[in-house]
């Protein structure tokens, strides 16, 4: 089991019980109901962007992705039409 923060843009990843290599790809499985999470698009490191729903109805245009590379801390909030990256929220160089 692997926790993500809840704090959109701190990158840090807390392993439980399995040890993160770098560029490795998991399948990210919902603990609810032990299935594999939807993919969104596919990540610009070659990974997946899987989505994550606040609602138990599946709609990609209110979802959270994140990439299941392990490297790679692509993350997307999408509400509605506005897609929210970190680029939009950090001026970064």
């Amino acid at each position: 089991m692997v926790a993500l923060s809840p704090v959109y843009g701190y990158k840090s990843r807390v392993c439980l019980d399995v040890e993160l290599k770098e560029e490795e790809i998991w399948e990210i499985i919902s603990p609810e109901c032990n299935e594999p999470l939807p993919t969104f698009a596919k990540c610009s490191c070659g990974g997946d962007l899987v989505a994550m729903f606040a609602e138990k109805e599946k709609d990609f245009s209110d979802c959270l992705t994140i990439c299941n590379r392990i490297n790679c801390f692509n993350a997307e909030i999408h509400l509605g039409n506005e897609m929210i990256s970190l680029s939009t929220i950090f001026d970064i160089k």
